[in-house]
Parts: structure tokens; C-alpha cells; sequence
């Protein structure tokens, strides 16, 4: 008797404690799908007022000129959008790899009326940011461009005409004297743009290249854009700040 009292008492305290952990698991559950529920609405809204990040490190197609005369382009080399929930004041930061590419050549052949040989080939990109398709500007009144990168390579001789002279001279027969030379770097640059007093809502930044190579004579000219990234920071800057 004594032992089936005690094996009574067991199965009836087991009856609580069934029902308590029945609810703590449903609680659980109730817990994790909630917090799901919340994970999912977080990821397809988009928060104000938070700094926007933008990067690349897919090379732009080079711009090249090859024979004498000018090319260009405008390229788009990254875009985001920002959401604000009050007039606020955004500090644009983009920085990039540019590469150069100038080569200048000459020939006996190009030789001109005072005897001297030349060649030139320049390599340009410009940067402007566009908030909502206009450009901003960097001071009052400007047009908000840039320059990332510039370069210019100029050569001038009289050497291959003085050596043709001589072969003349001394009846030798020489072959066409030529002379190539080119410099090609890869930099990192940044810059800042500021505009205030930014409305509400949902805004788009662009950030537009202008490529643009010369080439006069012999040579050749290229630009690249390398990696890249782009920073949108909300701000409240001082009031009496102007631009």
C-alpha cells in the first residue's frame, strides 16, 4: 500500500509539469515566429536618416584614342538611394582608382618647316554628383565637376631631322628615325560634396564621370576607372554655413 501510494503521487505531479513545459514550448515558438515576422518587415523597408554606401570594383571600359583628335564619354560610375525624414544637410564622398595611359611617338617623316617634331597626348576624367539628376556644386555657382585625374605628355625635337640631314650629307642611306615614349600610372583620389538642406523622402545620388583623351600627331591616350565607392552621410551641419 505504502508503495502504490507513492507511485499515485508520481503520476499526479508529472500532470503540472507537463501542462507548464506544453506552455513554455508554445510561448517559444510564439516567441521565434514573431521575431521571423519582424527580421522579414525589417529587410523590405528602408531606414531614414542612415549613411549610404555604395562601392565597385569593376573596371570601367578604357577610352582610348589612338590617332589624332578628341573622344569622349560620360559614364556612370555608381548610384544609391537615401531616404530622409527631415530637411537634413548630406556630406557625398567618392573615392577611386583612375588610370592614365599617354603615349607620344615620332617620326623623321613628321618632321615640320623648322625641322622640329612633335607629339602630344592628354588623358582627362571629371567627377560630378548628381542628387536627383542635378548636378551639385562644389562652390556657388559652379558646374560641380572634378578633375580625378589630368595628364598631358608632350614631346618636341629636332634630333630625327638632324640625323636624317647628316645621312644626306655624308650620302649614307638611313632608315626613318622614329622615338616613342609613354607614361602610364594608377592612382587613388577622393573628394567631398556638400548640399544642404535636403528635403524628405526618398532621394537618389549618381555619381557621373566625364572621360575625355587628345591626341595630336602620333601616340595614343587612354582612361580607366578602377575600384570605387561612394559615401552618403546625413547631417545637421551649422546654420549659418554657405556654399
Amino acid at each position: 500500500m505504502e508503495f502504490g501510494s507513492r507511485l499515485l503521487m508520481t503520476k499526479s505531479q508529472t500532470k503540472p509539469i507537463a501542462i507548464f513545459g506544453a506552455i513554455f514550448v508554445a510561448a517559444m515558438l510564439t516567441l521565434v515566429v514573431a521575431n521571423v515576422s519582424l527580421q522579414a518587415n525589417a529587410t523590405t523597408t528602408t531606414a531614414a536618416d542612415k549613411i549610404g554606401v555604395a562601392t565597385s570594383a569593376l573596371a570601367i571600359t578604357p577610352l582610348t584614342q589612338a590617332v589624332a583628335g578628341t573622344s569622349s564619354s560620360d559614364v556612370t560610375l555608381l548610384s544609391a538611394n537615401i531616404k530622409t525624414a527631415t530637411p537634413v544637410d548630406l556630406i557625398i564622398t567618392h573615392s577611386q582608382e583612375c588610370s592614365l595611359l599617354t603615349n607620344v611617338s615620332l617620326s623623321s617623316k613628321q618632321t615640320n618647316t623648322s625641322g622640329f617634331s612633335t607629339s602630344s597626348a592628354n588623358a582627362q576624367e571629371q567627377v560630378s554628383v548628381l542628387l536627383d539628376g542635378n548636378p551639385i556644386p562644389v562652390a556657388s555657382g559652379d558646374n560641380g565637376q572634378v578633375t580625378f585625374c589630368d595628364r598631358t605628355f608632350y614631346v618636341s625635337t629636332n634630333v630625327l631631322s638632324q640625323i636624317q640631314q647628316l645621312c644626306t650629307a655624308t650620302s649614307q642611306i638611313c632608315a626613318e628615325s622614329q622615338f616613342n615614349s609613354y607614361i602610364k600610372t594608377r592612382d587613388a583620389h577622393s573628394f567631398q560634396w556638400i548640399t544642404l538642406n535636403v528635403g524628405s523622402g526618398t532621394h537618389t545620388i549618381t555619381i557621373v564621370a566625364h572621360l575625355t583623351v587628345n591626341v595630336s600627331d602620333s601616340g595614343s591616350a587612354m582612361v580607366v576607372v578602377g575600384k570605387r565607392t561612394m559615401t552618403v552621410e546625413p547631417d545637421h551641419l551649422a546654420n549659418s554655413l554657405t556654399l
